[in-house]
């Protein structure tokens, strides 16, 4: 998941090499109604669980699974967006102005 979104950053002209900006990236492009709301929140949801997993050996089947479903439909958006290129400039121009 975070590769395909940092396709997607990448395809805007940005760069990153945390999840956070990943995150806030996703988080604009939602506000401004050019990504679902749930895949942001599916993206910081498996991000959590696999430093839960990662980080404090706590594994689950059902969160696993329910993890890869999620990284299936997540990755098939990001992909419908770098097909479409609908996003413009809005997000690079937003962060440039900070």
């Amino acid at each position: 998941m975070f590769h395909a979104a940092k396709a997607v950053l990448f395809s805007m002209g940005l760069r990153e090499k945390k999840h956070f900006a990943v995150t806030l990236v996703l988080e604009i492009l939602s506000k401004e109604g050019k990504l679902e709301a749930r895949f942001v929140n599916e993206f910081a949801g498996t991000q959590h669980d696999r430093e839960e997993a990662d980080y404090h050996y706590n594994h689950n089947k059902v969160a696993s699974e329910n993890a890869l479903s999620s990284a299936q439909d997540f990755v098939k958006r990001m992909k419908e967006m770098l097909a479409s290129n609908k996003w413009g400039n809005v997000a690079t121009s937003w962060l440039s102005d900070s």
